[in-house]
């Protein structure tokens, strides 16, 4: 949400008691459905909703024509800036929070990453932004995942899967997308290369040590992987992931 129109009902109310108004942010004006026309001496009230400094400059658009009008919408000012002020941050508030609830429901919760859902919609993005664009996609799994459940129990299974994860993050590049797809199965798309530039580097993660403790003790796992090149092998990104099985 972006703040002008968190104020767009004041201004739109503004309006329709006929007062001229500007609003502004580091004296530049935002929108041209603010009004621009010149104001003559304006009341000026300052705000701040977070980093930002805005501006708002109200006149009666049938001027001043006392002292006693002047005061009154002068402390009438004051007021709606407060007003403002309070709804803005309010509405600033809810929006980060649901910015936060959408990133929560695209990560999984154990290990951080993008769960299913979260990576298909990037994934998607990510394509369908770039078509022409080269990118490998890569399906990995923990190796005899259920005998660890088994030997160690489901806590210390959740262990390796965190060790993976955060393995994941420290090798592949910021822009990789990470994803755990479901159980110890990871999904992972690496945008902008060539199956013949990461062939080297997916073997060699596949050697990186893994590992988890438990009572004391290290203890190695080890994954497999397929991976699939767009688009040479599949144009569709569900296809894709398909072929890197």
């Amino acid at each position: 949400m972006r703040v002008p129109e968190i104020f767009e009902d004041s201004t739109n109310a503004l309006s329709k008691f006929k007062y001229n108004y500007r609003l502004s942010r580091e004296a530049s004006v935002l929108d041209k459905k603010y009004v621009e026309d010149k104001l003559i001496r304006p009341v000026t009230y300052n705000l701040t909703v977070g980093k930002e400094k805005w501006k708002l400059e109200i006149m009666s658009r049938a001027g001043w024509s006392n002292s006693t009008t002047l005061y009154l919408i002068f402390f009438g000012g004051q007021s709606l800036v407060l007003l403002l002020t309070g709804l803005t941050i309010v509405l600033f508030l809810m929006d980060e929070r649901r910015v936060e609830l959408k990133e929560l429901a695209n990560k999984d919760g154990l290990t951080k990453l993008y769960n299913r859902y979260g990576f298909d919609e990037m994934a998607e993005k990510m394509i369908s932004k770039n078509p022409k664009e080269h990118c490998v996609a890569v399906l990995l799994d923990v190796d005899d995942f259920k005998l660890i459940n088994d030997m160690y129990g489901h806590a210390y299974g959740d262990k390796v899967l965190i060790s993976l994860a955060e393995n994941m993050q420290k090798f592949f590049p910021s822009s990789a997308l990470l994803c755990r797809n479901e159980g110890d199965e990871f999904c992972i798309l690496l945008p902008n290369c060539t199956m013949e530039e990461m062939k080297e580097s997916l073997i060699e993660f596949t050697k990186t040590p893994k590992t988890f403790s438990y009572k004391g003790q290290t203890y190695s796992f080890c994954i497999s992987l397929g991976y699939a090149k767009y688009p040479n092998n599949a144009i569709e990104r569900s296809l894709l992931m398909r072929c890197a099985m």
